[in-house]
């Protein structure tokens, strides 16, 4: 959880050091499922700061990690989510897509995917993770189409609206269209 405040905060290196000690724990526990999370939350931190080779490593520990987990929980997919924004940020669309496939992967697992803590991920996410890769790849028209498949009310907080590398714009719904504006 403090992981979590400092990284809505920007405070990203106090982010990586709550990560970094819930990882460090979860190993300690052979948690893999929670282990391979807190590698997640650190990519994103490096995500944030546009470092996609650092971000890249640690989803790559994050998903041989995520392999020795609970197959019946999403960290796998979520793990490949996240590595499709990862690719999309590097602007590979190929690997986005593959990585994107790999998420999708989520739809046919059975029961609860999810633990509602500290890991979330479930194929409602899909929508808006396509829509998120597709922005970061300049694909207006497929983030668009993407978002359609999302109700108004079902984006996170998070990526409602979303801040374009620091580049003074956002991503937002105006009208019923989503779309890039500048802030």
């Amino acid at each position: 959880m403090s992981g979590e405040i400092a990284f809505d905060h920007n405070a990203y290196t106090d982010a990586v050091h709550c990560y970094t000690l819930a990882g460090t724990a979860a190993r300690e526990a052979k948690a893999a499922d929670l282990w391979a999370c807190a590698l997640v939350r650190n990519a994103f931190a490096a995500l944030a700061e546009r470092n996609h080779t650092a971000a890249a490593h640690m989803l790559e520990l994050a998903a041989d990690i995520a392999a020795d987990g609970d197959s019946e929980l999403s960290t796998r997919q979520w793990v490949a989510a996240v590595q499709a924004e990862t690719f999309a940020g590097a602007g590979n669309t190929a690997g986005c897509e593959r990585a994107l496939e790999r998420a999708e992967q989520v739809i046919g697992l059975p029961g609860p995917v999810h633990n509602g803590g500290w890991l979330r991920f479930d194929a409602s996410r899909l929508p808006e993770e396509r829509a998120t890769c597709y922005l970061e790849l300049g694909r207006f028209d497929l983030a668009e189409k993407a978002l359609a498949e999302v109700p108004p009310d079902g984006l996170s907080v998070r990526r409602a609206v979303r801040q374009g590398g620091g580049s003074g714009q956002t991503y937002g719904r105006s009208s019923g269209t989503w779309g890039k504006s500048g802030r």
